[in-house]
């Protein structure tokens, strides 16, 4: 995405924390109505920022190797990442 990018990560129960990240990708949003904007993928998780500016890390330590390797797949096809993190991952996320 070029530059770097202003959100906020959200850090356990409630606690938000600003934070800039450069590497985010927009997410290609196949079907046209997903909840996730861009995503950036490191060794071992993956990073999601939602249409309303949250961010969430999720890692192999706190979603498990499965979960991730399947988000990774489904944010680089840019197809159903959302209503994987909602039904599989929503509170796995790193805190």
């Amino acid at each position: 995405m070029g530059g770097w990018v202003n959100v906020q990560i959200r850090i356990g129960m409630g606690e938000v924390k600003k934070c800039n990240f450069s590497d985010m990708k927009p997410y290609k949003d196949r079907s046209g109505n997903s909840g996730v904007k861009f995503y950036e993928i490191g060794e071992d998780w993956i990073r999601v920022r939602f249409v309303n500016g949250d961010v969430y890390k999720y890692s192999e330590k706190s979603a498990g190797k499965e979960h991730i390797d399947q988000m990774k797949i489904l944010a680089e096809t840019g197809k159903g990442l959302s209503g994987y993190i909602s039904r599989y991952v929503h509170d796995l996320y790193e805190k």
